[in-house]
């Protein structure tokens, strides 16, 4: 079964963006997006962001990147080649002890995520 995955890290002021594609519980193809926190609304919990840095990564044993990730990258790297940064935005919209409802404003999308003890949201 394929699945989409999604991973934020924030710390220090960095971003590190894992988006991609597992199946059978092995991640099969990534996209690795860097950048930093621009800026931080408390009241409203909602993270802003600017990437910058991109980059995929893919299991070699793979035999071609799925067409969703494929519409993904190509979205997203015109900025990057243009030497412009992907701007994000994402809210804290409901965290329980360890669930996480991650609201994406651009795209209309809701996530709903394991938050990991290593620090995260």
């Amino acid at each position: 079964m394929k699945q989409l995955e999604l991973e934020v890290n924030i710390r220090d002021g960095q971003v590190l963006l894992l988006y991609g594609m597992n199946h059978e519980g092995k991640t099969r193809e990534q996209l690795q997006l860097k950048g930093a926190l621009t800026h931080w609304e408390p009241a409203s919990l909602t993270y802003h962001m600017a990437l910058d840095q991109g980059q995929l990564l893919v299991d070699v044993t793979q035999a071609e990147l799925s067409t969703h990730l494929q519409q993904v990258m190509l979205a997203g790297r015109a900025p990057l080649l243009r030497g412009e940064a992907i701007i994000l935005s994402f809210q804290l919209l409901e965290k329980l002890a360890d669930r996480a409802l991650l609201g994406f404003p651009d795209s209309s999308a809701l996530w709903n995520c394991d938050v990991k003890k290593s620090g995260g949201l």
